[in-house]
C-alpha cells in the first residue's frame, strides 16, 4: 500500500511486484502515469485497475494501457477474488458490469442505436458466446440470432464478430 504515486513507483524500481492493482479516479491523470511507469519498469507486472463506477470513457481509455483485470470499488469481495485468480493464473478479468459500461459506452460513443435484444445479443457476443448458446441462453432459433448478428454488423459497419468487438473498444 503507497500513499503517492512516486513511493509506489520507488519500491517498484527495487523490486517489481508481480500484481498491482491500482484505484483510479476519473480524469485523474496520476493513475494512468503510473501504470505507464510501472510497465517501464517491468513488462511482466500483471495490472488489476480499480475505477470509482461504471464510466464507460474511462474504462475505454484505460483499456489501451492492456490491463489484466478492471474492478469497480462497489464489486463484491468473491468478484475480486476471481479477478485476483484469473490474473495470478495468467487470465485476464473483465466482470459483467464492466463489459456492460465498454458496451453501453460504445453505444453511446458511435451513436448506435441497437435493439433492447440486440444489446442483450451484443453483450453475449462480447462474451465469447457462440451463435448456438446465445440462441439457448435467450431461448430463440439459431436463425433470430443469425438476424440480430446482421443487424449488429449493419448499424456497428463490422464485417464479423472480431470486428464488431473491435467497434466496441474503440
Amino acid at each position: 500500500y503507497f500513499n503517492s504515486a512516486n513511493e509506489c513507483i520507488e519500491a517498484a524500481k527495487l523490486c517489481p511486484p508481480d500484481i498491482f492493482i491500482g484505484y483510479l479516479l476519473p480524469n485523474d491523470p496520476r493513475g494512468e502515469e503510473v501504470v505507464k511507469r510501472l510497465r517501464s519498469i517491468s513488462k511482466d507486472i500483471k495490472i488489476i485497475l480499480v475505477f470509482s463506477s461504471a464510466y464507460p470513457r474511462l474504462i475505454h481509455c484505460a483499456l489501451k494501457f492492456q490491463p489484466q483485470a478492471i474492478l469497480f470499488k462497489e464489486d463484491a469481495v468473491d468478484e475480486v477474488k476471481r479477478a485476483i485468480c484469473a490474473v495470478v493464473n495468467g487470465e485476464n478479468y473483465f466482470g459483467a458490469a464492466v463489459q456492460n459500461a465498454i458496451v453501453g459506452g460504445a453505444l453511446t460513443m458511435n451513436g448506435v442505436s441497437p435493439t433492447r435484444r440486440e444489446v442483450e445479443v451484443l453483450n453475449l457476443i462480447a462474451k465469447g458466446n457462440t451463435t448456438k448458446e446465445i440462441a439457448t441462453e435467450l431461448n430463440i432459433s439459431v436463425n433470430t440470432i443469425e438476424t440480430y448478428r446482421k443487424a449488429l454488423f449493419t448499424k456497428f459497419q463490422a464485417k464479423n464478430s472480431t470486428g464488431l468487438i473491435i467497434c466496441l473498444l474503440y
